[in-house]
């Protein structure tokens, strides 16, 4: 099997941004925490010893609480959440005769809050200088249900429970949706994957929004997240150029005026390697996807059709890429130029804008909060609202309140969901893929994914109502800068006097005492919100019977049900172990299309399933980590060597576990990702009875991985005959 590129760096450079700053005792070690739970017992047990004497806390008993904190080398959640909450209660604190606090109180309460603020943020203002640094703690949360997620992978069926599961069919009842399955080979290209596109798509009916006379500015929504390791591990850039030029065709055709805007947003983990959404756009080749599918319309403008304009537009970008100093092959095809497009060839670009394909970072956009709203059909939206009925709004847990968002999303109408091949991801375990259900992530402002979805706090400062966009480091190094250079670490609080004593080592905090506390009480209440009460209560863990994880998966997909149109994924390959950026590829040959996510990543499991069984979940010896070819010669390389080894396999090892033990029971409709979008009105069927299987091989729609079918026969040939 192929390797994945860059896999060992990936995960070396991955693995050496969270030890750097998470030594033990350090702020932000209790995340990498995978099975001692978090308790704030030593605290309360002190403080209340305190309070049964009537007794107030002053300078030495906040240092003694910060001391105390560190029983056991780490500040857990829980007692940076305790601190914080006491910090808020004046009444623990020393009052004046007329009720106010005294300037030592103060002083006391504010180094108190800032010790407890700072330890729920994972930040040490010393080290937020950078967006590496200041995405550290971030990460440690989803490392450690990473780890969880990897041990699930064997130990867990990923079935639904089964009340749960009954609950969930009974909102799906009625529920049908529309799909086809494609043979795709594995050296497809961006033509063949523009005819699958097309056919596919046509097939379910998918272009019957377009109509004559209406504007249309579609998103193209792929998935890209760390991008270091392309395709699979990214929707491939043949699939970008396929939708945005297959978009423009159909719209043509039928008399709509339309405009493709490919936009993602990449995952706060690339700021552990000092990347942008853009440089992955780049890297990945779907900056030139999307590029080349613009250029080629610009020459389908001109006259040109079919092949002709494909190898207009080919030429076209080679001569452009030479003269901008691209080393590009005589007789290059789509595959030797689209990788090389950067942003820097403005003429390529300007083309492509210019025939209606533009390509947007979202990270780089202002943002605000989209909310769902129950409107209907007639009445239209307003910027920042999304349009749910009331059933849909009333099965909502999580995002009532809504998410955050690019302000670029605001004139979009219709969007076409074009996940990376669903596949293997760690946290997710056995319960679901990172597939096209997962994608609609990509749209979530990524300064806010970790809280909202890794964390059952809330780590960030919350963004106030009229604030604009900025980087994370930006916000953080705002937050952090009135705090002063006091440290947070053990080793600090060692080295530091009593607070009375040393007022500066907590800054100007006279100046800056009203900001803490309304930061610090804006955190409370976020805490205090339904769904992180939800996600607090027992059982109801990621991936317990509550199932957090993928209802917030399924929220997300409802926020843009109402414009998504249908899902198309490129699915010749997918990751076959560990998942979502790293790990070896597993051989697919498909492509997949729907108007339900759902329904895409349940055909998907399927899929993946059989090539597990056709595989024999094994690799045919081929190393996974390219240390083992590229290691220097000699005791030199002896480390290198070993670690390869080590590492593939592990790999080799994992991938054969997660094969065995994938979909154990046969049915991806049982899955708990497929129950919780089963939950929400509307957004998936509940068996493959209810889908419209209307374009398949043979293979699929045999495949025993898809459970109950006794009707699906009749319902292809139904679809059949109406076409």
């Amino acid at each position: 099997m192929p390797r994945m590129r860059f896999t060992s760096e990936a995960m070396n450079m991955f693995t050496k941004s969270l030890i750097e700053a998470r030594k033990k005792g350090g702020v932000g070690s209790e995340n990498l925490d995978i099975g001692l739970p978090d308790t704030d017992k030593n605290l309360r047990v002190r403080d209340r010893l305190k309070q049964a004497f009537g007794g107030k806390l002053n300078a030495d008993d906040v240092r003694d609480l910060q001391k105390a904190a560190f029983d056991g080398g780490q500040v857990t959640d829980e007692e940076a959440v305790y601190l914080l909450q006491q910090g808020l209660n004046e009444d623990r604190f020393e009052k004046t005769p007329s009720g106010e606090l005294t300037e030592a109180a103060r002083l006391a309460r504010f180094d108190l809050l800032r010790f407890a603020v700072l330890h729920l943020a994972d930040i040490d203002p010393s080290k937020a200088t950078s967006e590496k640094a200041a995405s550290l703690a971030a990460n440690s949360q989803v490392m450690r249900e990473y780890i969880k997620g990897t041990v699930r992978a064997i130990v867990s069926t990923g079935e639904a429970d089964r009340v749960y599961l009954q609950d969930a069919q009974k909102a799906a009842k009625g529920v049908t949706a529309n799909a086809a399955v494609s043979d795709l080979a594995k050296n497809a290209t961006a033509q063949d994957v523009l005819q699958v596109f097309l056919e596919q798509t046509d097939a379910i009916s998918g272009w019957d929004f377009f109509k004559p006379g209406q504007t249309h500015n579609v998103l193209s929504k792929p998935g890209i997240n760390w991008g270091i390791n392309g395709y699979p591990t990214v929707s491939s850039w043949e699939s970008v150029y396929a939708s945005a030029l297959g978009t423009l065709q159909r719209g043509k055709e039928r008399g709509a005026d339309v405009h493709v805007t490919v936009a993602d947003e990449s995952g706060i983990e690339n700021k552990d390697f000092g990347r942008t959404t853009m440089d992955n756009m780049e890297d990945t080749g779907i900056l030139g996807g999307a590029v080349l599918a613009g250029v080629e319309q610009s020459f389908r403008d001109q006259g040109l059709a079919g092949d002709a304009a494909h190898q207009a537009a080919v030429a076209h970008l080679a001569d452009a890429l030479r003269a901008a100093g691209v080393e590009v092959p005589d007789n290059a095809t789509a595959a030797d130029v689209a990788p090389l497009v950067r942003r820097t060839h403005r003429g390529l670009i300007d083309r492509a804008e210019q025939a209606g394909v533009s390509v947007i970072p979202l990270d780089e956009q202002a943002t605000r909060i989209l909310k769902p709203v129950v409107k209907g059909e007639d009445e239209p939206l307003l910027p920042g609202e999304a349009r749910v009925t009331q059933e849909q709004f009333d099965a909502m847990k999580h995002f009532q309140d809504g998410i955050r968002v690019s302000t670029a999303l605001d004139d979009v109408t219709d969007i076409i969901n074009l996940p990376k091949p669903p596949g293997r991801h760690g946290i997710m375990s056995n319960c679901g893929l990172t597939g096209a259900g997962k994608n609609y992530i990509g749209l979530m402002h990524g300064t806010d994914r970790s809280e909202n979805l890794h964390s059952k706090w809330a780590r960030t400062p919350p963004r106030r109502d009229g604030e604009d966009a900025g980087s994370y480091v930006e916000r953080i190094k705002e937050f952090v800068e009135f705090l002063g250079p006091r440290g947070v670490n053990r080793e600090d609080l060692k080295r530091q006097s009593d607070v009375s004593k040393d007022v500066a080592g907590v800054g100007d905090w006279q100046a800056h005492e009203d900001e803490l506390l309304q930061t610090a009480e804006e955190w409370v209440l976020n805490m205090k919100s339904e769904g992180q009460k939800l996600a607090n209560e027992k059982g109801n863990e990621a991936e317990g019977p509550g199932q957090q994880w993928f209802e917030k998966l399924a929220e997300l997909q409802l926020m843009f049900q109402d414009k998504q149109r249908f899902v198309f994924t490129d699915m010749r390959q997918t990751v076959g172990s560990f998942g979502p950026d790293f790990g070896e590829s597993l051989d697919v040959g498909k492509a997949i299309a729907s108007d339900s996510s759902a329904v895409v990543d349940a055909l998907a499991s399927a899929e993946i399933k059989d090539a597990y069984e056709r595989s024999g979940h094994g690799f045919g010896g081929v190393d996974e980590v390219a240390e083992l070819e590229n290691a220097p010669e000699g005791l030199l390389g002896l480390p290198h060597r070993l670690l390869g080894r080590v590492r593939s396999a592990m790999s080799t090892g994992y991938k054969e576990a997660q094969g065995a033990g994938w979909m154990r029971g046969g049915d991806p409709f049982t899955l708990k990702n497929h129950a919780a979008f089963m939950s929400i009105p509307g957004l998936a069927p509940a068996d493959m009875t209810m889908v419209n299987l209307r374009l398949a091989p043979e293979s699929s729609r045999q495949s025993p991985s898809l459970g109950k079918q006794d009707l699906m026969s009749l319902r292809l040939s139904r679809a059949q005959a109406d076409d």
